[in-house]
């Protein structure tokens, strides 16, 4: 017992076996309670599908493959095994989630490795490098936590708009507090702070986002390669030949592009297809479209306003809109929503 404590106290701070400790108390009340016990039991099952579980073992597997790669080149040691792992559940799972719901384009994952080289990582490191006792971690942990949900919860209830406003101004003055006495800290023990351990620590996160950022990018391209298998199969109008001809088209021009494989998807199921002719059609107006958005062509403005422009102007505005593309009467065009 002893010796396991000894190894918690040694790879993880007062913070981290703080919420180490509330999270196992929550697990034993789900367990311990029927009527949670049930809909924990589902969300397990949920996560233990095979799809599901096959992503999350290939994912374990790439950030494996980075921790080995980082000893062979002797950059980090075999010490750093356990942030690798928090990294993995508490980091890495989130960015995973994440890319199964990302928008149009790269511009997401280009997101995540913008976020590890933010001055905000600078500020969450600082943050989480100095802490307070463990009995006081025990107490401020399940606080704030707490705190934090109603805040989030009261800034979309207009009624509650001052108790957001209240909370909010806590949660900051408690982050403020903690920064400021993390730096404080690292003032007066520069010698222990500025340490090649340190460095590591500090560097290794940033590492794996940018090492896992293309497992992210194959696994959202491979999640909306299915979803528009399922969409092509629903449509129970068109011949089976049509649909096998529509998928294997559509998935192998399209499959780095998922924002390209959704509009043909769409497209598919919004115009008269009967031959194959009208599949490669809409695959060339897509590619044409896209080649479009490099070298926008001209409009008389008399007929109205570019598409091009107009998209691009409602992306300033923080409206990203979709392409510009033929109706289901094949007479009318219209924009689509991201």
């Amino acid at each position: 017992m002893i010796e396991i404590w000894q190894f918690f106290i040694t790879n993880f701070n007062n913070r981290e076996i703080a919420m180490a400790f509330w999270l196992s108390i929550t697990f034993f009340i789900l367990i311990l309670r029927k009527d949670l016990r049930s809909g924990f039991y589902n969300i397990l099952l949920a996560l233990l599908a095979p799809r599901l579980l096959l992503t999350f073992t290939a994912f374990a597997g790439v950030v494996a493959f980075l921790a080995w790669l980082g000893v062979r080149s002797e950059f980090w040691t075999s010490d750093l095994i356990t942030p690798v792992v928090v990294w993995y559940f508490f980091g890495g799972l989130s960015l995973l989630v994440q890319a199964f719901d990302a928008k149009e384009g790269t511009q997401h994952f280009g997101g995540y490795l913008k976020g590890v080289l933010s001055g905000a990582t600078i500020i969450e490191f600082v943050y989480a490098s100095k802490t307070f006792g463990l009995g006081v971690e025990l107490v401020l942990t399940p606080l704030v936590t707490f705190v934090a949900l109603v805040a989030a919860y009261s800034k979309n209830v207009k009624e509650h708009a001052a108790v957001n406003k209240l909370l909010t101004s806590l949660l900051m003055i408690y982050i403020s507090s903690i920064i400021f006495g993390s730096v404080y800290q690292i003032w007066t023990e520069q010698g222990q702070f500025f340490t090649k351990t340190t460095l590591e620590i500090f560097l290794l996160p940033i590492y794996l986002t940018f090492g896992s950022t293309p497992f992210f990018y194959l696994v959202h391209c491979y999640s909306h390669i299915e979803v528009a298998r399922i969409q092509i199969n629903q449509k129970t109008c068109r011949s089976d030949a049509i649909k096998r001809y529509a998928k294997r088209r559509f998935i192998l021009t399209f499959l780095l592009r998922p924002w390209l494989l959704r509009r043909a998807t769409r497209q598919f199921h919004n115009l008269s297809v009967k031959e194959k002719k009208d599949i490669d059609m809409i695959i060339n107006d897509i590619l044409q479209h896209e080649r479009d958005e490099d070298n926008p062509p001209s409009y008389d403005s008399e007929m109205g306003w570019s598409p091009f422009e107009a998209r691009e102007f409602l992306a300033n505005e923080g409206m990203r809109a979709g392409d510009y593309h033929c109706d289901h009467t094949e007479e009318e065009w219209c924009g689509a929503d991201n």
